[in-house]
């Protein structure tokens, strides 16, 4: 749980790539190495995060962030 403390939540990292939509495999180096992460991945991810300390990551991190990214994403299997 101290990892989040001081690095960005997993969304935090997704960067635009205007060439692809977001549903497609999108390359992340700075956090996640050289290995591709789909969006659905990372909601996944966080759902999971939220479901085992919710208290703890409903202050943690900001969330009107992943709301922007996820909220209305064109994959149905990631919109929130």
């Amino acid at each position: 749980m101290n990892y989040f403390h001081d690095h960005p939540a997993p969304y935090e990292c997704l960067g635009k790539n205007d060439n692809e939509p977001k549903s497609k495999r999108i390359k992340k180096s700075k956090y996640l190495g050289n290995e591709d992460v789909t969006a659905k991945e990372i909601a996944t991810t966080c759902l999971q995060f939220l479901r085992a300390a919710p208290e703890e990551f409903r202050t943690l991190w900001n969330w009107s962030l992943f709301l922007d990214l996820f909220g209305n994403h064109e994959d149905k299997y990631v919109c929130w």
